[in-house]
């Protein structure tokens, strides 16, 4: 049974296969990824419900979690969570723009707050990564 996220591995393993090696290794691996995604589709053809259970697989284990939803319950004694109030508040840009114009957009929001500090924290972290 293959799942979802292997068919992802694959078509992300292929989309790259041009900057792979030259290795026989790796056209091996190319070769593979081709028979297995040949001989899943042909029998998809045959039997439509495999795509189904592509996304939603039909063992024991996972039964329970796609038939109903629960929250994790968690031992112990419970906390309360304490604001921390020492950091300003998060800059969240509205959705649509590319990590770079949200990069600058927080940036510009935090030049015209006054926070340069956390400028220049951002400058050394994202440095020394």
């Amino acid at each position: 049974m293959i799942q979802v996220s292997t068919l992802y591995l694959f078509k992300t393993i292929l989309d790259e296969q041009k900057s792979l090696p030259r290795d026989q290794s790796y056209k091996d691996l190319i070769n593979l990824i081709n028979y297995i995604l040949r001989k899943f589709f042909k029998e998809m053809q045959e039997d439509t419900f495999l795509g189904v259970e592509a996304f939603f697989p039909k063992n024991g284990a996972n039964w329970k979690k796609h038939s109903s939803w629960e929250p994790e319950k968690k031992a112990g004694r419970e906390t309360k969570a304490v604001d921390d109030t020492r950091f300003p508040p998060e800059v969240q840009v509205k959705k649509g723009y590319s990590w770079s114009d949200q990069l600058g957009i927080a940036i510009a929001a935090l030049t015209d707050d006054g926070q340069d500090n956390l400028i220049e924290w951002l400058k050394s972290v994202s440095l020394s990564a």
